[in-house]
């Protein structure tokens, strides 16, 4: 076997790509107050240097071998930022679960590299992609579905769908440029960037595709519940967030080039407005001063936040017409996901909304007793 590390620049990864390299470099500009001026400061920006070109070369990747060197190349530097500015017990405990969680989704996805090896002879998306076109399902069932579970189970591990919901809590732990990239730009992302590069396997094996609608609407469901249920503006950001990718998922296991297309476009627009929100929720000194950011900033943000609404209902529609027309697998599954679908946006929603207000009010309160004391 010969691994070719190659760039693929379609126009999904070219978007992808440029939405990251932008968000990391607002990121790291943004809170670069953050990081202290010594060895510690130092490792944290190069780490992050090295997540960003590792998530890149996984989403422009040709083949699975090269995906996964650039996987662990990502969560080693996930690890490095995360112990670059531990100072707490709770810090340290983070940055173990998170290697801990990694560790796991690089086995799923070592079991499907080798089943690809042992069953089609090849690491390539392409190779690969061409037999299942020609021969679909019907030869080496069993192998597509096993595949396609593993790229599910990898999947679920590094973006947080159940059973690894409470991971992103962690990260609450650590400054919010670790919660920025980890989860908002780089890490995260790049779990629901290799179902992208994997569509064909999810198209062809329909059980697995089913099991995957059901498991983005769920796990999309319960982290909404977990960001309502939640006090704390930063635990609430970061579920509200990370529910997100179940939406995402769901839509890329539906099947129909518009919930494909919507589900891409909903990455592209999550990617920003997430380090946004995670980085706006950790310092109470720029929700004081948020007036001082200028029309351009404001009307930014809504666009992105008017991108991912309209993201997010793409997805619901086209799941709606794939039932309707009886063309989705797992028809009863696919309602029962809608329904977590659609609850999930609504309570993710009013969880931020109330964050938002709740740390406004806090942070003008702050203000007037500072004043006046």
């Amino acid at each position: 076997f010969r691994i070719d590390f190659a760039i693929a620049l379609d126009l999904p990864a070219a978007v992808l790509a440029t939405v990251m390299s932008l968000a990391t470099t607002c990121t790291l500009k943004w809170n670069r107050g953050e990081s202290a001026d010594d060895s510690s400061g130092r490792l944290m920006y190069v780490a992050a240097s090295l997540l960003l070109s590792s998530s890149l070369a996984i989403v422009m990747s040709t083949n699975v071998g090269e995906l996964f060197v650039f996987w662990q190349i990502a969560s080693v530097a996930a690890y490095l930022m995360m112990s670059s500015g531990i100072e707490a017990a709770p810090q340290a405990a983070a940055a173990k679960k998170l290697m801990l969680v990694q560790r796991v989704a690089e086995f799923w996805l070592i079991c499907a590299i080798f089943a690809l090896a042992i069953g089609y002879q090849t690491y390539d998306y392409d190779e690969f992609f061409a037999y299942l076109q020609v021969h679909g399902a019907r030869q080496h069932f069993a192998l597509v579905h096993f595949i396609g579970l593993c790229l599910l189970g990898t999947c679920a591990a590094r973006c947080a769908l159940i059973p690894f919901l409470g991971w992103p809590e962690s990260l609450v732990a650590g400054p919010a440029v670790n919660a920025a990239l980890i989860e908002g730009v780089c890490l995260m992302p790049a779990g629901a960037l290799l179902l992208v590069r994997f569509l064909p396997v999810l198209q062809t094996a329909r059980a697995t595709a089913a099991f995957a609608i059901l498991l983005g609407g769920t796990s999309a469901f319960f982290a909404a519940i977990c960001a309502w249920a939640e006090s704390d503006g930063r635990r609430q950001a970061g579920f509200a967030c990370a529910s997100v990718f179940g939406l995402i998922v769901m839509g890329l296991a539906l099947g129909t080039p518009a919930a494909n297309g919507w589900a891409v476009v909903l990455t592209a627009t999550f990617v920003p407005t997430s380090a946004a929100i995670l980085g706006w929720f950790a310092d109470r000194s720029r929700l004081a001063n948020g007036a001082e950011r200028g029309a351009p900033a404001v009307a930014a943000a809504i666009v992105l936040l008017f991108c991912g609404i309209c993201g997010q209902g793409g997805i619901l529609g086209a799941g709606l017409i794939g039932f309707a027309q009886g063309i989705t697998p797992g028809r009863g599954s696919l309602l029962l996901s809608l329904g977590f679908a659609a609850a999930a946006a609504y309570f993710a929603a009013y969880a931020m909304t109330r964050a938002i207000l709740a740390n406004r009010f806090a942070s003008g309160l702050g203000v007037r007793i500072s004043y006046f004391g």
